[in-house]
């Protein structure tokens, strides 16, 4: 139980000007038919740390009355791990499981990355079964420690370790080996990774001193796409295209406690990475974050390059940051797509402020943001622009109703923000085209077509307006894709005020077959036109069963002779 919040502002400021969040204060003893004595030797020892005591059954030799101590029974070794995502990381774990070397290696690899930076990991030999356990365990964290300093010796000490092993042996400060135990200090942070639908109840453990809160949540639902998406001339299967979406509940959270807003996305409170880092947080098997170096387990996420902000920011705000800020595409996807938790949120905080960052000092005025923030009804006033990483104590986040990633899904309620964004921009009673080519002007774009003049001209000559949506007031897109009925363009971002369309019966979908971006369904999928996407070969493709960005951006050709036939069918 959560006795006090802590707040930022109540830490003490080292003389560079920053801030360390307070050290986790618990340790675990893990224990499974440890005698009574060893047991109570370790519980007599640390008086100041509080103790969670995992495994066996409590007896009176423990002598718990008056003690900073939790017992939780745990029958198998395999339930262990759910304590430590339950209770958080800890300064100290004790194995005192009186089992096999191979259970002790077990146990230390699950463990492991729960401590924090400097804390250590003990196994006493006393609860090894015979001496030869007690040598093969010297033997294997002589070996990681050896892989610690360097990878390659590891061939040399005799023990091939498994992969799992050389990838802990990155986080060893150092192996120390005496007569009665083994001891392996942790090197550097990792943040826990809360899935979606846990967060709450792992929270109070990851986030010593903080609140989590569900103020909404919505109940998950099958959702039948309105519009359905075809595929011509792709050379390979296509995928992210399903006609049935299975939507997750979806959360409106308040957060109060020691939360950092670290850049591009990234916001942890203490331990935790909080769900609204991630650009896809429904993401099998586990969502990525742009901060992440890599992700172990699923559940610990590595950063070097994160560092506590300096600054400090009172007072509450709704969380709205995203990837790559700035970019339309990443802003009606990512940041649009949480809005739904605005007034809600409102209603619960009056005092809220919408917090966007920008990604460097001085980069740039956000006015692409303030129009749409304003078209949703939020005012200039309401809205705080940060442009260096901050700490706050009090934050709302909404999952986004948007997923353009497996699972592809997006929650059909999104077409209320559209609909009240559509009402506030829409210009009456103005006549648009209705077929209208939307293209991209350069040729150093991501994803460029080599011949896109030559295509604009195919669809020019079809009776198609061309437009390039940069040229033209938020208004003026909103209202001309409105009139719409039928929608040709390259995929991408350009495409996306689609969320406008109310009248459009089909889009066409130029492309490479190595984006993988399904965005332009997903529109469909909700608002009711059939989707098709004319596939062409990248110029770079992808690794065999692997993924490479070079590819998701490569430039390609449009090629009107394959797709002369299906052109001709769907511009007639």
């Amino acid at each position: 139980m959560v006795t006090q919040v802590l707040n930022w502002s109540e830490l003490s400021v080292s003389p560079n000007g920053t801030v360390d969040a307070p050290l986790p204060t618990q340790r675990y003893l893990l224990t499974k038919d440890t005698p009574d004595d060893l047991i109570r030797g370790y519980l007599d020892s640390h008086p100041e740390l509080a103790t969670l005591v995992v495994g066996q059954d409590p007896r009176p030799a423990w002598d718990l009355a008056g003690r900073s101590i939790i017992h939780q029974p745990c029958k198998e070794l395999s339930e262990f791990h759910w304590w430590f995502k339950v209770r958080g990381p800890a300064i100290q774990i004790v194995d005192l499981l009186n089992v096999s070397s191979a259970d002790h290696i077990v146990m230390w690899e699950k463990a492991f990355l729960n401590l924090a930076a400097g804390g250590t990991y003990e196994i006493p030999f006393r609860t090894c079964a015979n001496p030869g356990s007690v040598t093969t365990l010297v033997k294997y964290f002589s070996s990681v420690a050896a892989a610690s300093v360097d990878s390659d010796v590891i061939d040399q000490t005799g023990l091939n370790l498994p992969d799992k092993a050389v990838t802990l042996s990155r986080f060893v400060e150092a192996v120390t080996v005496t007569y009665e135990k083994i001891l392996i200090t942790k090197r550097g942070q990792h943040y826990f990774v809360a899935p979606e639908d846990q967060l709450t109840e792992v929270a109070s453990g990851q986030c010593d001193g903080g609140v989590v809160r569900d103020v909404v949540v919505t109940k998950p639902k099958i959702f039948h796409a309105r519009g359905k998406a075809y595929s011509h001339g792709n050379q390979q299967p296509i995928s992210g295209l399903p006609d049935v979406f299975d939507i997750p509940s979806m959360y409106l959270r308040e957060y109060t406690g020691l939360i950092s807003l670290m850049g591009n996305g990234f916001v942890t409170m203490q331990n935790m990475v909080l769900p609204e880092s991630y650009p896809h947080n429904r993401q099998v098997p586990t969502p990525i974050c742009a901060a992440f170096e890599e992700v172990i387990d699923g559940r610990y996420a590595t950063s070097s390059s994160i560092r506590l902000a300096k600054d400090y920011e009172p007072g509450s705000y709704f969380h709205v940051e995203c990837v790559n800020s700035g970019h339309f595409g990443h802003l009606v996807t990512q940041v649009i797509s949480r809005l739904w938790g605005w007034d809600a949120a409102l209603a619960d905080c009056p005092d809220l402020k919408l917090l966007f960052r920008i990604r460097k000092p001085g980069e740039r005025i956000p006015h692409l943001e303030n129009q749409l923030f304003a078209a949703y009804g939020i005012r200039p006033e309401q809205i705080t622009y940060l442009d260096h990483s901050t700490r706050i104590d009090h934050m709302y986040g909404a999952s986004p109703l948007w997923h353009n990633y497996s699972p592809h899904f997006a929650d059909p309620d999104i077409q209320h923000i559209w609909d009240r964004m559509l009402d506030h921009l829409l210009i009456k009673d103005q006549a648009t085209p209705e077929r209208i080519f939307v293209s991209r002007k350069g040729t150093t774009e991501n994803r460029s077509c080599h011949n896109t003049k030559e295509t604009e001209k195919y669809f020019a000559d079809r009776g198609y307006t061309v437009i390039y949506p940069e040229e033209l007031s938020l208004a003026e897109q909103a209202t001309i894709f409105h009139g719409a009925r039928s929608l040709a363009g390259f995929a991408g971002s350009a495409m996306f005020n689609a969320m406008y369309c109310r009248n459009l019966e089909q889009m066409i979908v130029l492309s490479q077959e190595a984006y993988t971006a399904r965005n332009e369904y997903l529109y469909g999928a909700i608002l009711g036109f059939d989707t098709h996407y004319l596939w062409n070969p990248p110029d770079v493709s992808h690794p065999k069963d692997g993924f490479s960005d070079e590819a998701y951006y490569s430039s390609w050709t449009m090629d009107l002779d394959q797709h002369a036939s299906t052109l001709a069918q769907l511009t007639s």
